[in-house]
């Protein structure tokens, strides 16, 4: 192993502890990106006291809010479109403080779609795929409008050629929610981490998937399985990592004063980017073990909770005053 080699590993390995953590986000212009799914969204509702459901806990919220308070900048980083973004954060904002605009306690970057769109606040919207790319998700999502067939199960289809009981019932999304430069097919089924066995039937549908890509004769975008029951059909060479490594290069952040809170494997590159650079990583509880080898901290508790933990040690007298501030006004 080479010089550099050798220290590139060195710095991916080494453990910053939440000490270290606290010391990044305690830089001038500091941010605290965090995934959505399994890192701070939950996969199912919870009721809140405020009689509402959210796929949220009360003590992420809490701890949004917190690292609000500290003035570090909250951000996040996620394969979700802006129009599955944008309610979320909305709801949040407003819960926590009070504002119905939600880039106010959400002021730092905002990726979605793994890194195609960005959304920098007070320059608007930043598209990061290239032009041949949304051209032909446009291609495919049309393929998969001609290629879904009524099912008897209210609200779900069948993928020609699959079968729903060997794979799953599948769902579009209405067209006016397609994204600018992803699609996604919902698939009828548990996240593979409650079975495992969704894992095999959800491959069955992304097989079907890239036989129409390929049939379209499409090379510029390629398939991605989240593994709760979304198929994404993504740019090929876009992503998370690419993303922010490309912005930082245009001084929208500091990667060495960016802390990132995430699960999936879609987030190694990312988390080993910002590793490389000194920053810093969050691993939660349910995050594949990649993950958990390089973070600076893993946190005791899956996802929200998991999320909340680690900012509670970062910012204990910020989450402390969070937390007095929701229950007062009985959301916790």
């Amino acid at each position: 192993m080479g010089l550099e080699a050798k220290m590139y590993m060195e710095a991916l390995l080494e453990k910053k502890g939440i000490n270290g953590l606290r010391e990044i986000l305690a830089q001038k212009g500091s941010m605290l990106i965090t995934d959505l799914d399994d890192t701070v969204k939950e996969v199912k509702k919870y009721l809140w006291a405020d009689d509402k459901e959210r796929k949220l806990f009360p003590e992420t919220a809490m701890a949004m809010l917190a690292v609000h308070y500290s003035g570090t900048k909250l951000g996040i980083v996620t394969e979700q479109s802006f129009a599955e973004i944008q309610p979320f954060i909305s709801d949040i904002s407003e819960l926590a403080i009070g504002s119905k605009d939600p880039y106010q306690l959400f002021n730092g970057l905002i990726v979605g779609e793994g890194g195609s769109v960005v959304i920098v606040r007070k320059k608007g919207q930043v598209i990061l795929a290239p032009k041949r790319a949304i051209e032909d998700k446009d291609k495919i999502v049309n393929w998969l409008w001609e290629h879904v067939i009524p099912s008897n199960l209210e609200g779900w289809s069948i993928l020609k050629g699959t079968n729903p009981e060997q794979a799953t019932y599948v769902q579009l999304p209405s067209r006016e929610d397609v994204c600018v430069a992803t699609a996604s097919l919902w698939e009828m089924g548990p996240h593979i981490s409650e079975n495992p066995k969704y894992i095999a039937r959800y491959k069955k549908i992304e097989k079907v998937v890239q036989q129409g890509l390929k049939e379209l004769q499409i090379d510029s975008l390629t398939t991605f399985e989240a593994g709760n029951g979304t198929l994404r059909i993504v740019p090929k060479f876009i992503n998370k990592a690419h993303s922010l490594e490309l912005l930082s290069a245009f001084g929208v952040l500091d990667l060495k004063n960016t802390v990132y809170s995430c699960d999936g494997p879609n987030d190694i590159k990312l988390a080993e980017k910002l590793k490389s650079k000194n920053g810093g990583v969050i691993a939660v509880a349910n995050a594949v073990s990649s993950l958990h080898e390089i973070a600076d901290y893993s946190t005791t508790l899956p996802s929200g909770k998991g999320f909340a933990e680690a900012v509670s040690l970062i910012f204990p007298n910020e989450y402390f005053d969070a937390q007095r501030e929701l229950k007062k006004y009985k959301l916790a």
